[in-house]
């Protein structure tokens, strides 16, 4: 993915290229990759140069002489961000036993990521009875499917095929005005049962009945006889959707949720809320200007929709 902050001037540096690293660590990436830039454009360095240049990136000289090597070597920002894994990247659990792992993971299989969380439950519950291995907390059972549905659709035959429009929070700070936004809501457009995202619109300031009434006119003007569902906290956008056509059949849904099992927990690296006042601690990463967060929700949802199959509407 090509940096637009560092690409298109004349006499401009080289661009960056960002792929793997996470949005928040954009800002990050870019300051180091400049370091190193730096460095690598003189053949030789003192000590003193050296200390200097681990100091301006706040990291020891023997972290800041293997960050040299490695960028050298491979010249790939994600691997001198200092981000880790990206959000979104499952990580494995040493504390739990393998066995009861497993006893998740056959159970949402078995019974598929739509399944309510409950049954989902009941079925970790008696597999890790079965093979006699400690049973997981509820919180780690609902992260793990979460996790699952972020990036497998629900499928089966039985789902219905139809258009799911509703808001999700963007856990994504965001410089907004002089202040910083950490929940950005997204107006989200999704099929189902593929989990395909159709169309999006973010929304600021709590204005998602604009948003909402956007997406909706992108999904009319899109055509077909897919039923579309509005969730219920966005009927309002319904009447400020002036676009209407006699093949779409538009419907207002009886709850507001209707995302939960179409994308889980993250839409690629960035993580999602959906249920709203969700409280979302704040974290030392540089808020994103206007561009980058344009560009992060547009890539995550490319990155997303990437892994889906479609299914025929």
């Amino acid at each position: 993915m090509t940096d637009p902050a560092t690409a298109g001037a004349e006499g401009a540096p080289a661009p960056i290229d960002l792929t793997g690293v996470d949005p928040i660590h954009w800002a990050e990436a870019r300051r180091r990759v400049a370091i190193l830039r730096d460095w690598c454009a003189v053949k030789r360095h003192s000590r003193a140069q050296c200390v200097a240049a681990a100091v301006r990136m706040g990291v020891s000289v023997k972290h800041f002489e293997r960050l040299v090597v490695t960028w050298k070597r491979f010249g790939e920002a994600r691997r001198i961000s200092g981000s880790g894994s990206r959000r979104g990247e499952t990580r494995a659990s040493h504390a739990m036993p393998a066995a009861t792992r497993t006893a998740i993971d056959e159970a949402i299989s078995a019974l598929g990521p739509a399944a309510r969380f409950t049954d989902i439950l009941a079925e970790v519950e008696r597999r890790c009875r079965d093979a006699d291995t400690p049973p997981p907390s509820y919180g780690m059972i609902h992260y793990v499917l979460m996790r699952t549905r972020s990036v497998q659709a629900p499928g089966g035959e039985s789902q219905p095929c139809e258009i799911r429009i509703a808001r999700v929070a963007c856990v994504l700070p965001v410089a907004l005005d002089g202040r910083v936004e950490f929940t950005p809501e997204l107006v989200l457009a999704v099929g189902a049962p593929d989990g395909i995202i159709l169309g999006h619109r973010t929304a600021f300031d709590g204005d998602v009945v604009v948003a909402a009434a956007e997406v909706i006119r992108d999904i009319v003007d899109m055509g077909g006889n897919t039923p579309v569902f509005v969730a219920a906290n966005l009927v309002g956008a319904l009447h400020a959707a002036t676009a209407t056509d006699a093949g779409t059949q538009i419907n207002a849904a009886t709850t507001s949720e209707l995302l939960i099992t179409l994308l889980g927990s993250h839409i690629d690296s960035i993580p999602i809320r959906h249920r709203r006042g969700a409280r979302v601690r704040a974290w030392p990463a540089e808020p994103l200007c206007e561009v980058d967060w344009k560009m992060a929700i547009e890539q995550a949802v490319a990155a997303h929709n990437g892994t889906r199959q479609p299914f025929r509407r």
